[in-house]
Order: C-alpha cells, then sequence, then structure tokens
C-alpha cells in the first residue's frame, strides 16, 4: 500500500496554489509526486486550466 499523502508529507510549496501549469507538470511537482505516489490524482478545472495532455501526463504519477 503507497502512503497517503498528509499535511506532513506534502512539500510547503506545493500548497501555495495551482500544482501545474496550463501544459506542463514543473519538475518540483513531477519530483513530490513521484515521491508520494499518490493512489489518486484529482484535477481541479477544466481544459482551460489544464490541458488534457497534462490530465494524461499526470497519469504516470498514480501508483498502481
Amino acid at each position: 500500500m503507497s502512503p497517503s499523502a498528509t499535511s506532513r508529507s506534502i512539500d510547503p510549496r506545493l500548497a501555495r496554489g495551482a500544482l501545474v501549469k496550463e501544459n506542463a507538470v514543473p519538475s518540483a511537482i513531477a519530483s513530490e509526486l513521484t515521491r508520494l505516489a499518490p493512489r489518486n490524482i484529482v484535477i481541479l478545472g477544466g481544459p482551460a486550466s489544464v490541458s488534457s495532455d497534462v490530465a494524461l501526463a499526470l497519469r504516470q504519477f498514480v501508483a498502481r
């Protein structure tokens, strides 16, 4: 079972606002997602906020 993300395990930089850019996953976010191995990722906002390419890229970080 992968660890769950808690307020103690998430890098504080991630809590300051948008975690992804419209068309990219920043390297700091990618590193944290790799470290946390989340069971799921919830995307808030539609395609105007997060492109379908970014949504697909985020799938690689979900633990299976």
